[in-house]
Order: structure tokens, then sequence, then C-alpha cells
């Protein structure tokens, strides 16, 4: 999402969101790190902006699917493993070296 930030809504709504997303820098590490990512970009405000609608999407996602919350849950990590194991196999399978060896 690339969109301006913009002063729709609720001002106690964003406010809200705003303190949570500074919370949410200082102890959850994914948050943290993505934080730190876009603040060397584009500043501390535009930053702290960016957690807060991460956090109302994934806040939104967990009201209509009726789930927790499960970033850094086990079922996460264990889902990416599967996936960088899938990758490692494609990137060993082109990587092979044909039946008669290099030619120099």
């Amino acid at each position: 999402y690339n969109g301006r930030i913009t002063k729709e809504g609720s001002p106690r709504v964003r406010w809200a969101l705003v303190q949570a997303a500074r919370s949410a820098v200082r102890w959850d590490d994914h948050y943290r790190t993505k934080y730190q990512r876009i603040k060397e970009r584009r500043g501390d405000g535009k930053a702290i902006v960016a957690i807060a609608r991460e956090i109302t999407v994934a806040m939104y996602h967990m009201i209509n699917r009726r789930e927790e919350y499960r970033f850094g849950t086990d079922a996460l990590k264990t889902k990416k493993l599967k996936k960088l194991e899938g990758e490692s196999k494609k990137w060993a399978k082109m990587m092979e070296v044909p039946a008669g060896g290099m030619k120099a």
C-alpha cells in the first residue's frame, strides 16, 4: 500500500491505533523490525502510521475470519519452513550438474 496518510475516520480511534502501534514496536519483534525498516526510509511518523495500519488490517481479518492473532505462532513457523524447504529443493534442482559433468 503506497497511498497517503489521511485524517479520515474517528480521531480517537486513530489515536488509539497509533498508541497500539507504539506499544507493538516496543514489544513485538515483527512490528519492531518492520517499523525500523520503514523509519530509515520515511521517518518516524509514517513508520508508526504504517504499523497502525498493519495492526488494523490484522484486526479486520481476525474479526471477519473469527481467528485468533497468530503471527509468530508455531503453525506459521511450520508453514514458512515448508515453503523454504520447497524453495531450497527447487534451487538444488536448478543447480544440479548435468550427467556428463561440467565441461571446461
